[in-house]
């Protein structure tokens, strides 16, 4: 009985542990992306594009034939691809909600019928809990 409790235990830890998000290592090379499509998050498309991350930013955003590849350490082909900055969920309570028990919490329920003055600029908790554990999975905000 004490090693299955023992078992238990170590399972139940080392999910913990790997549900915790883990910071990248500091970026020593830089990284060029070559030949994707990007899309810029403004809407804007560019085929056949190069993005280029030095020191953990992004330093280059253009078109393939215009970029200097031997000023980056590492070329990454990603030819028949989409490239994304991250992506915004639009439908979604993310930064609304924080804890759905308790109603000065949820900003997406505003009372009355006619609301002029509900934005969800103003509304939306840039210090929620939540909006840090949907980044694994490529969003950025809600």
């Amino acid at each position: 009985m004490k090693n299955i409790s023992i078992a238990i235990l170590a399972l139940f830890l080392s999910f913990s542990a790997s549900a915790q998000q883990t910071p990248a290592p500091a970026q020593d090379r830089s990284i060029l992306i070559v030949g994707g499509t990007a899309h810029l998050g403004t809407g804007d498309v560019i085929v056949d594009a190069a993005i280029g991350f030095r020191n953990g930013k992004i330093d280059y955003v253009g078109r393939a034939f215009q970029v200097e590849k031997s000023k980056f350490d590492d070329i990454i082909d990603a030819t028949g691809k989409h490239i994304y900055p991250g992506f915004i969920v639009t439908n979604s309570t993310i930064g609304l909600q924080e804890i759905g028990a308790v109603r000065a919490s949820r900003d997406q329920y505003e009372v009355g019928t006619f609301r002029p003055n509900v934005r969800s600029l103003i509304a939306f908790n840039t210090d929620s809990e939540i909006t840090p554990t949907v980044r694994t999975n490529g969003v950025l905000m809600g």
